[in-house]
């Protein structure tokens, strides 16, 4: 089980979406999994989705359209 589950709802925002990967991949923390929900749909739909398929013992949801500045950001939650 992962400590963190990082869930991710993208609405077909490829450029953006590899934007925060990219960041989330710099973080000195790693205890971590990532869902991505890439579907159309009603977002409450998809963020249960997500959250059904989660393992973490903290929750942290992310918009596809932000990137993560600095690297301890997951290590200081």
């Amino acid at each position: 089980m992962s400590k963190v589950s990082i869930l991710i709802c993208s609405l077909n925002r490829q450029k953006s979406l590899q934007r925060l990967l990219t960041s989330i991949e710099k973080q000195t923390f790693k205890d971590y999994e990532i869902i991505i929900c890439e579907e159309e749909g009603n977002l409450v739909e998809l963020k249960d989705k997500a959250w059904r398929k989660s393992n973490g013992e903290i929750l942290i949801w992310l918009d596809d359209d932000i990137e993560i500045i600095g690297d301890t950001w997951l290590e200081n939650i």
